[in-house]
């Protein structure tokens, strides 16, 4: 068996997990080289995309619960995260390059349409798939980010005037190689302190400073909940809550 076609169990507890069968990994090209994903059951396509900083993995309790419904779930790893194709030029990430990977997925899997649904960048991304491509996408789901028409001010310049004097971490981002200075030495640690600071049960309390921003010539990990390294301190409880058979989906 081949890495580009192995199973993975995210049945355990979930309801109708008997029914769903096992989800498999597959690796199959797209216009940057591969996408990454992972499917499970069989039925309609449901294309599910991921938000910042994740994976597929974020979607580990829906595939089955989707595969017992009766659907084809499939989640990808977005281009530039996780096994998916990372090019170097940012302009390979454009919205329109972004669905068209989307659109790659559904016919590399023999399909001729799909319902797309979308958590945090992913949510952007389903809608633009949905607009962009309405013969291929003809439902769409979208989590935590609603729809926000084209036109008006250019998101760069938004993001810009919203913290005053502190910095947006997603314009934060757009400098080449800061926040990989930031990030890289310790990615398993930066990781634990970013879900930390943005989940309910272990962000910094409301007169904290807000950990979506940084101030000049600061980092972000500066605003993640004290004490927050690789080994012990604060874990998130969605991180490691197994899933239950009562629980929704």
């Amino acid at each position: 068996m081949t890495q580009q076609d192995r199973p993975y169990d995210t049945t355990s507890g979930a309801p109708g997990a008997s029914a769903a069968g096992r989800a498999r990994h597959r690796l199959i090209p797209s216009p940057a080289g591969r996408i990454h994903l992972v499917e499970q059951g069989s039925g309609p396509l449901v294309l599910l995309l991921h938000g910042f900083p994740e994976f597929w993995y974020s979607w580990r309790r829906q595939l089955p619960a989707l595969a017992a419904a009766g659907y084809r779930a499939v989640a990808v790893d977005v281009r530039g995260y996780g096994r998916s194709s990372r090019p170097a030029d940012p302009a390979a990430y454009r919205m329109r390059e972004l669905v068209e990977d989307n659109v790659a997925v559904v016919c590399a899997l023999g399909e001729r349409t799909a319902v797309v649904v979308g958590h945090d960048w992913g949510s952007t991304i389903a809608a633009d798939s949905a607009l962009l491509r309405p013969d291929v996408f003809r439902a769409v789901g979208l989590l935590s980010v609603p729809f926000s028409p084209h036109g008006g001010p250019r998101p760069g310049e938004i993001f810009a005037g919203m913290g005053g004097p502190e910095e947006f971490y997603v314009s934060y981002f757009q400098e080449p190689g800061r926040a990989e200075r930031e990030i890289e030495p310790d990615v398993r640690g930066w990781l634990a302190g970013f879900y930390a600071a943005l989940s309910a049960d272990t962000m910094p309390g409301p007169q904290a400073p807000d950990p979506h921003f940084v101030t000049a010539g600061a980092t972000l990990r500066e605003r993640f909940p004290s004490g927050v390294r690789p080994a012990g301190s604060p874990r998130p409880n969605w991180t490691s809550t197994p899933p239950s058979s009562s629980a929704p989906a």
